[in-house]
């Protein structure tokens, strides 16, 4: 199992687009949805090229969909931490959607931790800009491995490289709606 994040885009409507999450920190695994605007997509990729400059303790929350049993779908955060000039931290919080269990609404709920070089950040910021939310339905697999041969991720097709047990940024051809950090 490898390091990774990858965003894929399931649906939308005239309103909202619902996106998979799945993220992998080599150990654990989670998977979940979540529902955006339809330009979430230019928005985060505008808001992580800033962040991107700021190099040494900067902070950025990749946010989608709410907590709580009020809200449809459910949430992803990923939170991105320059702590020093060669590493970028991220940090996942994932909820699933709330379902009946006993007498409560209940949710899965999934934190990892993955770490990369911030160089790598680039090319993730230049593939989710290009990405744009459609009506065109996209199935989730459950996992981007599980898909074509020719919707796979590639890492040396992608500029990412492995260092260690650091985890690697990797983003897929623009017209593809799989993004991945891994």
């Amino acid at each position: 199992m490898d390091h990774h994040i990858a965003i894929m885009h399931s649906r939308a409507d005239d309103d909202v687009a619902e996106l998979a999450f799945e993220v992998s920190d080599g150990r654990s695994q989670f998977v979940n949805s979540a529902y955006v605007g339809l330009d979430w997509f230019k928005e985060q990729a505008a808001a992580l090229a800033t962040f991107s400059r700021q190099m040494h303790g900067g902070l950025y929350d990749l946010k989608a969909g709410e907590t709580g049993p009020e809200f449809a779908g459910g949430a992803f955060l990923a939170r991105f931490h320059f702590h020093k000039p060669t590493a970028l931290y991220i940090s996942t919080f994932q909820q699933s959607e709330h379902v009946p269990f006993k007498r409560a609404e209940v949710a899965a709920e999934g934190r990892l931790f993955l770490r990369t070089e911030p160089g790598a950040l680039d090319d993730f910021v230049r593939a989710l800009g290009a990405c744009i939310a459609t009506r065109a339905p996209r199935p989730f697999s459950g996992a981007y491995r599980s898909m074509a041969p020719n919707q796979r991720l590639k890492l040396s097709g992608c500029g990412g490289r492995s260092k260690g047990n650091a985890s690697l940024l990797i983003a897929a051809a623009a017209p593809r709606s799989l993004i991945a950090i891994g």
